[in-house]
């Protein structure tokens, strides 16, 4: 394995396994896209989150004149 990256395991049914491989599937690359994938919407969450309590804070301490 190429430095930086971290192995780990998972177990997925047999007949899945049977299936992606009779279909071609590289079950390793698809599991590394959805990680990464769901990396990245977690992310953007996160941030939404983070703009709606600015705004949120900052709606609080609007004056008003």
């Amino acid at each position: 394995m190429p430095k930086g990256w971290k192995t780990i395991s998972t177990q997925i049914r047999e007949d899945e396994y049977k299936k992606a491989k009779a279909l071609g599937i590289n079950i390793s690359e698809v599991l590394r896209k959805a990680l990464r994938e769901e990396i990245r919407r977690k992310e953007e969450e996160k941030k939404i989150g983070s703009n709606k309590e600015a705004w949120r804070i900052i709606g609080k301490n609007r004056c008003y004149s």
